[in-house]
């Protein structure tokens, strides 16, 4: 499975997940400006729990220093697919997985900039946001693709009290 962004104007994106095959045939019927491969993934990943997909297992809940933490470690066993927006703010927010669960982050916000999660209109996206320079510094294409989503709603965050801050420093 291919995890690719395909951006037909800087503001307006498509992630598309399919199969190696189907790249060429998507690729040759429209014209992108620019193009990311993300991440090969397996058709099914989002079936599979976190511990799964990194091959560890995260532990016990009883060693866990916070109760965020000790939740966190709770989702690493389940499916990705049975993951609420609010399970999704949550692990980024503690920097969990972000390999696996920003993309997923990056799809939900494509619909809706400022969906909430758990606590405020865009607190979903404020997560993202606030993700450790270095993942992005590593991660340059999600980068990309998450400035070409806010690039025309930078007032927007700003009426809602989303920093950028940390991300454009990125």
């Amino acid at each position: 499975m291919l995890l690719l962004f395909l951006w037909e104007e800087q503001t307006n994106f498509t992630i598309f997940n399919f199969g190696e095959a189907s790249v060429h045939s998507v690729i040759k019927n429209k014209t992108f400006n620019h193009v990311c491969l993300i991440m090969k993934l397996e058709n099914n990943w989002q079936q599979k729990t976190l511990e799964t997909l990194e091959n560890k297992s995260w532990g016990n809940t009883l060693n866990a220093p916070t109760n965020p933490v000790k939740r966190c470690i709770n989702l690493a066993k389940i499916p990705i697919v049975d993951f609420s927006l609010s399970d999704l703010r949550l692990m980024i927010g503690q920097q969990f997985a972000l390999d696996f669960l920003i993309p997923l982050a990056l799809e939900k916000l494509q619909d809706n900039i400022l969906i909430e999660a758990d606590f405020y209109e865009g607190d979903l996206l404020s997560s993202v946001l606030n993700v450790d320079t270095s993942f992005w510094a590593h991660n340059k294409d999600y980068w990309i693709a998450l400035n070409n989503l806010i690039s025309d709603k930078r007032q927007q965050l700003v009426d809602v009290n989303i920093s950028t801050t940390k991300f454009d420093n990125a």
